[in-house]
Parts: C-alpha cells; structure tokens; sequence
C-alpha cells in the first residue's frame, strides 16, 4: 500500500511482526550525514549518531534489544488535554516509508498527530531533523500541554564501550550547558580515557527547536522534572502531576547525570487548529557552530526546504534505474535496491 506521496504505508504497525531499517546516511557533497535505525516500535527512531556508535546521540543497541526498548528509551511525545495526561503515538499508530524520511502517524483521544524524520543535507553540523505535528480533530476547542523528546539524549564524549560497561558512572562527566538559551549543548567535562592526561573536550551534541511561529524553545533536561521519581521511564509522573508552566520555571539540574531532553510547548487549538515542533538533534565541532546554525533558521521553512533536498538527493542517485511499468511495488523496488546497494557498495557504473 503507497500514499499519495508514494511512500510505503505499514498500517497499525505495532501490532506486525517486528522489523528494522535505517535512514539512508547522505547529506550532499557539503555536508555530513547522521546514521539512523528505526523499528516498527514505539515512536520508530531507534539510535541515531554521527560517524559511529562511539558518536551515538541515542544510544545504540541491537536489533531484538531496540524492538524491546524504543517505545520507552525513543522518541516520547506526552501531553494533557484540558488537563488529562496521556502519551501520543500509543494507539492507531500507522508508518509511512520514504526513501529519505520517515513519518508515524496516529489519531487518539480528538487528536492527530504525526512525526516525520529526514536527516539534514548540506550542513557541517550533522543533524537528524524531526517535524512533529498535532491536530484538534474535535468539535470543541482544546487546552493543551506538550512535552516532546528523548528521555535520554548521550552527551558527546560518551563512548560506547562507556555505555555498556560503566554508564552509571559515565554521569559523573555529564553535562548540559546552555539549555536555558535555547541552544542546547550536551558533553563531557573532560575526556574520560583513563590516562594521565586530562584534554578539553569541544565538540557536543544539541538540540534546537522551534514552534510553528519560529520561536526558540528551550528543552527541559532534568529528567525528574519529567518522570518524577519513575526510574523506569513508563510514565511521565512528574509532568501529570505539575502544569507545565511550572516545570518550565523549575530550576534544572544539569550536570552529574544522564539528561532528557524534551522540548515544551502550550497552546489552545480550535477545531482544525495544529501545532507544530520542529526540533534538530545533531552534532557539532564546538558550540560556536550550534549558535550559527540556530540564527540561521527563522521557522518551519528552513525544514520545509532540508526535507525536499534531502528527497531530491535520493532522487537524483536513483534516476538511472527509474522506470514505470504495470506493477508500481515493482518500480520502487527497483529505486530501492539500487539505493541500498549504493549506500553498500557505492554508485555502479553504468554504461
């Protein structure tokens, strides 16, 4: 099944066999790409980095530990309407399969919301970007709270081998600097071999974010602000149990432990009315680059244009094998191993 823009359409895929697949990592001959994974679980985005798993900004984990773990550890996007608490993305849940994105989509409770992910092309600061849109489809005008994010977001420095083996202790580098500037930057310290030698750590990991009028949101990091004292993530207790404008205004803490970093926002949709959260997760060399790269971008059309690069990239590598035919599942299967096999083995002469 294919929607009207041609991508595969997996229908209440929470409840089909599980499976897993990857964002295709280009980025132009200007920019650098991210890796990412996605299942058909939770909110789909399963790990996501820059060069290799020691650059994770989502932690990396196995197939058949991703499928148990991404609806808790990925993407979460909760929520209160006139006041209930609830978790968007938890019931008729569909996935939508481009060759350069990703979007999940679900309608619950009066409410359609939809999250599409694609990375960036063209940039030095490689970045996942997602575009995260919630609809009233109700009669009666709705108050509503959002909070939309990763519950664990790997600060640069971080290795791999720091995650599977020492990751409690790992907290004592961690760091969150300019959260309350909007302009996120998540590292260590200092470098955490264990040398004799202590080096200045530069680069760091970021989240920017901005609302559908081009407003810079500025993440809530703490995690217990979030989850209360629920350690195992289930439930965002803190969040039901305050408004949101209070944990907003809470003082945060944001070193000596593992950060969330989950982007707020309050708004009252009349029937029809929508939000939008467009958020960036990436990497940069230094913090510097997180700043230009954020006053770079004024609203939802800078994302809007990233998002048709990014297809037209994908389109531009696959035209030589485009063909039309009688069976379309035949021709976008063709597209698709040619991409698959590029992105594996680089691009085929062809004569």
């Amino acid at each position: 099944m294919f929607d009207a823009q041609g991508r595969y359409v997996i229908q209440n895929y929470q409840g089909k066999p599980p499976f897993s697949s990857f964002l295709p990592g280009i980025a132009g001959p200007l920019g650098v790409p991210v890796w990412c994974y996605y299942n058909n679980r939770g909110q789909g985005v399963c790990s996501f980095g820059v060069n290799d798993k020691d650059h994770a900004i989502m932690e990396f984990s196995p197939a058949r530990q991703a499928y148990r773990d991404v609806a808790r550890t990925g993407f979460r996007t909760f929520c209160k309407v006139n006041g209930t608490y609830r978790e968007l993305f938890t019931q008729n849940r569909d996935m939508h399969i481009g060759m350069s994105e990703l979007e999940i989509t679900c309608e619950q409770n009066g409410l359609r919301a939809s999250a599409v992910y694609f990375g960036v092309p063209g940039e030095r600061t490689a970045a996942l970007a997602r575009v995260l849109t919630v609809v009233n489809t109700g009669a009666e005008p709705v108050a509503l709270e959002l909070l939309d994010g990763m519950p664990e977001l790997v600060p640069y420095g971080v290795s791999h081998e720091n995650l599977k083996e020492m990751n409690n202790l790992a907290q004592a580098w961690m760091r969150v600097e300019d959260a309350e500037k909007g302009t996120a930057c998540f590292r260590v310290r200092a470098s955490m071999e264990d040398t004799a030698q202590v080096t200045a750590v530069e680069g760091c990991n970021f989240c920017l974010a901005w609302d559908e009028a081009g407003k810079l949101l500025r993440p809530i990091v703490q995690p217990e602000l979030v989850f209360g004292a629920d350690t195992s993530l289930a439930a965002a207790e803190g969040f039901a149990a305050a408004p949101l404008a209070e944990l907003r205004a809470a003082p945060q803490q944001a070193e000596n432990r593992f950060p969330c970093c989950f982007l707020p926002k309050e708004a009252v949709l009349g029937p029809g009315e929508e939000l939008r959260i467009y958020s960036l997760y990436g990497q940069a060399e230094d913090k510097g680059r997180v700043a230009a790269l954020a006053g770079r971008i004024t609203d939802g059309r800078w994302f809007e244009e990233k998002r048709r690069q990014a297809a037209a990239l994908v389109d531009g590598l696959c035209a030589p094998v485009s063909c039309r035919t009688a069976d379309p599942v035949f021709d976008a299967y063709c597209r698709q191993t040619y991409l698959d096999n590029a992105l594996r083995g680089g691009l085929a002469r062809l004569f």
